[in-house]
């Protein structure tokens, strides 16, 4: 099978649009492998070679182009799907979530609201802020729905008191939804592209090209084949 420009990419999924540029990055390696290695008299002129394996090259750029241009449009798509789920997704914490929180809540507002110094006050902050770190996000959701009240509560005590609640409660505004995070990990992956063997490609050739030049000079007869890129398995 030889290396042909690519007529259509419709209905391959994100994860088969990039096996096929590791395919046709195969047939690149093969294509260019025999035309190097190849008994035809032709091939001795001097530029043949090169003329040969840049046709191969601009295929393969070509087709390279495609095929990101389509796992692009392919994960826009997913991308607009999963933001309407994740706009509209929520953490439905159960009734015990609620009930267990509800308890810690009222515990900590009873502290605060008994403790004299500003000292003691923050101290029992921190207690509430070292539970936090062990409850679940559907726990989390609960509190963070309780702080507002509390910090109503909490509006005549010192700058200190309510700076230290205020960012207790800044730590709660970060939880993420199941959809949420399935959101964010699909724009992370669709942002780095579906072409990664390619560009592992150019790094290798331009790796061959640097160490070329390193050891040839002008009037050196070293033998190309000594600096070929062994393209493996990538």
């Amino acid at each position: 099978m030889s290396l042909e420009e690519i007529k259509s990419l419709e209905g391959k999924s994100l994860s088969q649009l990039e096996d096929e540029v590791g395919r046709q990055i195969r047939l690149y390696k093969k294509e260019t492998k025999a035309i190097r290695e190849s008994d035809d008299p032709a091939m001795t002129v001097e530029g043949k070679q090169d003329y040969e394996i840049g046709k191969v090259r601009k295929v393969l750029e070509s087709n390279i182009q495609a095929l990101e241009q389509q796992y692009q449009k392919q994960g826009q798509e997913i991308i607009e799907e999963l933001e309407e789920e994740a706009a509209l997704s929520a953490i439905a914490p159960s009734q015990s979530d609620k009930e267990t929180v509800s308890g810690i809540a009222e515990d900590f507002l009873y502290s605060l609201t008994m403790t004299g110094g500003e000292a003691e006050k923050l101290a029992e902050i921190g207690k509430l802020s070292a539970k936090i770190a062990h409850m679940s996000d559907e726990k989390k959701v609960v509190l963070r729905r309780r702080l507002p009240a509390i910090m109503q509560q909490m509006k005549d005590e010192s700058q200190s008191v309510q700076r230290k609640l205020r960012s207790m409660g800044q730590g709660l505004a970060d939880i993420k939804t199941e959809a949420e995070l399935t959101l964010e990990a699909a724009k992370q992956d669709i942002s780095s592209g579906g072409t990664s063997e390619y560009r592992t490609l150019l790094i290798a050739e331009r790796i061959s090209a640097e160490r070329r030049r390193e050891w040839e000079s002008p009037g050196d007869n070293i033998s190309g084949k000594k600096f070929e890129v062994e393209y493996k398995s990538i």
